[in-house]
């Protein structure tokens, strides 16, 4: 678990920063939270779903997920180099090792991941500087900075439109199985997806305020994303074999610009 940081110009303003050359902060990851402003990047690579997860006000919540492994602890995503293994990387992890969290006074604050040794005081030769001479953050971090209020504003609207699936009891377990290294097949815990029968039995006054809302495009993308399961056989024997295939030829070229959705 990362070991987040306020980043602070009075304790900050002589650092520098390395930028991550692998993914090995997601290494562990089976699931990965998302926001509808990725869908049609995730949806050609990742099977979507919804976890729970207990928020700040000790209530337990729904949040939209990408689906990384059917094994606890395991991202199938990734090589033996920890380099991502699809076209299109969620947000989440290309901000790495900034974060945008809430402090005690409940306000945003720009923190970093303490275990990740990328940030180091005074910076060190060919390092990125974090503030400039007048006490602001350089060009390199307002950029990350900008991407994650995007990020926190997107997961908001997410939060809602996954808020109203819920309320409309449209999330149901997702009765799954996942065969491990020894071959034995287990029930995956802890996922849901979206109930078709119920969406398709809405009335049609609240089936009206899901679709001007939006909710009803993420209940489908869900729905029309489940099939990218039929992938993970390949990339778990990918990943038993510590294959690295190259990724360009497979998929084309990668979108190189990070701090975009």
């Amino acid at each position: 678990m990362p070991t987040w940081q306020a980043l602070t110009i009075i304790d900050y303003k002589y650092a520098g920063w390395t930028r991550y050359t692998s993914y090995r902060h997601a290494v562990r990851d089976a699931l990965v939270s998302v926001v509808v402003a990725e869908l049609g990047q995730l949806l050609p690579h990742y099977p979507l779903g919804f976890s729970q997860l207990r928020f700040d006000d000790q209530t337990e919540r729904y949040q939209l997920v990408a689906v990384l492994s059917l094994q606890t602890g395991l991202n199938l995503y990734l090589d033996a180099q920890h380099q991502w293994q699809a076209p299109y990387v969620p947000a989440h992890y290309r901000s790495y090792p900034f974060n945008l969290l809430p402090n005690n006074q409940g306000q945003l604050t720009l923190c970093f991941d303490q275990d990740a040794d990328l940030i180091h005081i005074p910076a060190q030769n060919q390092q990125i500087p974090l503030f400039g001479s007048d006490g602001q953050p350089v060009a390199e971090l307002k950029t990350i900075l900008d991407f994650l209020q995007q990020l926190h504003q997107n997961r908001r609207l997410t939060q809602s439109l996954v808020d109203q699936l819920a309320e409309h009891q449209l999330i149901q377990p997702w009765e799954l199985t996942s065969v491990g290294v020894d071959g034995e097949a287990k029930p995956v815990k802890g996922l849901y997806h979206i109930n078709e029968v119920a969406l398709k039995a809405l009335d049609p006054q609240p089936l009206s305020r899901l679709l001007q809302s939006g909710a009803i495009g993420l209940a489908y993308a869900q729905l029309y994303s489940q099939y990218r399961l039929h992938d993970f056989r390949q990339r778990f024997e990918r990943h038993q074999s510590a294959g690295t295939p190259d990724i360009a030829a497979i998929f084309g070229e990668r979108d190189d610009s990070l701090f975009k959705f």
